[in-house]
């Protein structure tokens, strides 16, 4: 493991695995990271948070990465698909050494918003796993997070595996969601989206996305942070689905519930 000057602690270096799902037609983004972290485990990477991966303890790092890389362009169904960035990462940082002095609160209702999904999801790991995580600079300051940071904080949580990044690679958001079911097409497979809105954003939302057949709803299933060179190759969210969408919504979700009760009758 490294010990980086200038930080407060010990780093080790880290992977970012990112795939164009556009360009992937074999298999779906749910198959995919299992088949990575096939890839990936023989060389002593972990899967950390996200689409990042940690060299585990004890092992030559650089060469770890090196061999993995490799292996990674070997995969002849993820050519030209693929995007991998070498960085640094924290574990478990204690949340009081975190500087948030350059943070303004957020909007009350936009607080309120993610704290009813905390509330609703199966437990409060598993909503923050699917949440933005915390972005953090050199100097501990953070870049982005916060609110995942502050809900972290209500819930007693005293540390958190950061993600480190330098000032010249900056992390823009993207969602990952399923397409809403039209002409019974499937909805299985995910596929990503930036997402640069204002409204806060969780999984479950229903937003209107910009796809190769034009404007079509998607459900969210995670929201995530990647470089922003891979998240300006995806298209992106429009907004936020409305009142006014409510009705054609209802109808696609009825279609999406009758497909999983034939699947389940097949099986």
């Amino acid at each position: 493991m490294s010990e980086l000057t200038g930080y407060g602690g010990k780093f080790m270096r880290t992977l970012t695995v990112a795939i164009d799902m556009n360009k992937v037609s074999e298999h779906t983004l749910e198959e995919v990271p299992g088949i990575i972290d096939k890839v990936l485990e023989p060389h002593h990477l972990k899967w950390c948070f996200n689409n990042i991966y940690m060299v585990e303890h004890g092992y030559d790092e650089d060469l770890a990465i090196h061999n993995a890389i490799k292996d990674l362009k070997a995969i002849t169904w993820a050519e030209n698909a693929l995007i991998w960035v070498v960085g640094y990462g924290i574990e478990e940082l204690q949340l009081k050494k975190i500087d948030i002095s350059n943070m303004t609160m957020p909007n009350p209702q936009k607080l309120s918003y993610y704290r009813k999904y905390m509330e609703e999801g199966e437990s409060v790991t598993e909503c923050l796993k699917r949440l933005c995580p915390i972005v953090i600079d050199r100097d501990n300051k953070l870049v982005d997070g916060y609110i995942t940071y502050l809900l972290m904080k209500e819930h007693g949580i005293e540390k958190a595996t950061c993600l480190i990044v330098e000032k010249d690679n900056s992390m823009k958001k993207y969602v990952s969601g399923i397409h809403l079911p039209e002409n019974n097409k499937n909805t299985k497979k995910e596929y990503r989206w930036k997402c640069s809105i204002d409204e806060p954003v969780v999984p479950g939302d229903i937003l209107i996305a910009n796809t190769r057949y034009g404007e079509k709803f998607i459900r969210v299933t995670h929201v995530g942070v990647a470089t922003s060179g891979y998240v300006g190759t995806l298209k992106s969210i429009k907004r936020k689905a409305g009142k006014l969408d409510v009705k054609r919504i209802s109808m696609l979700l009825i279609q999406m519930v009758e497909q999983i009760c034939d699947f389940n009758q097949k099986m």
